[in-house]
């Protein structure tokens, strides 16, 4: 009976309008923790308000697959899977529309997908140091950028954790 209901959700979606979805979508989350499985195969449905729909459904479709990507992390692989190449396509035309950082961005981070060649390079390599687990050198000059690196507070934290390994 949870999951019929469940479906019965995702059935909707695509149909309604995304606000509508939106609207509803808080109850299902403990069915959708429940059965990721479920939701992983109805999460596709999403991607007809991105593609078909008309533009006044982006914002309300994106914030229902961000509070889905960070309550159901299980799904995230599958909204990639399904939706990721079109919110990396989408991203610029996104960001020109809402200049101050686009809900889509958010949810690319969530995904973990990355925002640019250079967001892609910095992950890498991140990725790359942790994996190693080798010391890192970091210097820091004029023109040190605060969004991509913490900024000067924080590194205080990460240097006294260098010190004690």
């Amino acid at each position: 009976m949870l999951k019929e209901s469940l479906r019965q959700f995702f059935k909707e979606v695509g149909h309604l309008h995304a606000s509508f979805v939106l609207q509803n979508l808080k109850p299902y989350i403990p069915l959708m923790r429940r059965f990721p499985e479920i939701t992983a195969q109805e999460i596709h449905r999403f991607r007809h308000y991105l593609v078909k729909a008309p533009a006044h459904n982006h914002e309300a479709a994106l914030e229902c697959l961000i509070i889905i990507a960070k309550e159901v992390p299980e799904v995230r692989p599958q909204i990639i899977e399904d939706l990721g190449d079109v919110l990396y396509e989408y991203y610029p035309i996104w960001k020109e529309v809402d200049p101050e950082g686009t809900r889509c961005e958010e949810l690319l981070r969530i995904l973990e997908i990355p925002l640019s060649e250079r967001d892609k390079l910095l992950r890498e390599l991140a990725r790359s140091v942790i994996t190693l687990h080798r010391p890192l050198i970091l210097v820091i000059g004029a023109g040190f950028s605060y969004d991509t690196m913490p900024i000067t507070d924080e590194l205080q934290h990460i240097f006294q954790l260098g010190r004690l390994n």
